[in-house]
This record gives structure tokens, sequence and C-alpha cells, in this order.
């Protein structure tokens, strides 16, 4: 979890929107897929719960709910 939040906040760090959405979008399946290998390497008996679960996590997390919303009223 804690490499996500460090995704999150390089993202942060990008101003341009269409960048930053697909910055995150891309580390946040390069780590998926990182994660799943070693999973599925050093933790074979629970490879298709972890699996399940990082398909969730990439799927339900939204990288537009991470950024500041910058409109003014």
């Amino acid at each position: 979890m804690g490499v996500m939040i460090l995704v999150y906040y390089f993202g942060s760090k990008i101003k341009d929107i269409a960048i930053n959405v697909g910055y995150i979008w891309f580390s946040k399946w390069v780590l998926f897929s990182v994660f799943l290998i070693f999973t599925g390497i050093y933790t074979p008996d629970i490879f298709l719960y972890a699996l399940a679960l990082f398909v969730l996590f990439n799927i339900s997390v939204n990288p537009k709910s991470f950024m500041l919303n910058n409109k003014r009223v």
C-alpha cells in the first residue's frame, strides 16, 4: 500500500490532468503485474486470492479521486 501512496503522491505533482491520469494508470498496472509475479513465485498457495484482490483494487480505485479539486465557486 505504501508504494501506491508514493505513486499517487508523485502523480499529484504533475499539473497536466491527462498526463497525471496516464501516469497513475500506467504505474498502477505495472505495480499490479510486478506484485502478482512475486506473489505467484513466492506464495503460489494464495495466488488466486491475490489476483482477485489486485484486480478488485485496480478496477475500484479511481486516480481522479486523489487529485485536488482546484475549481473556484
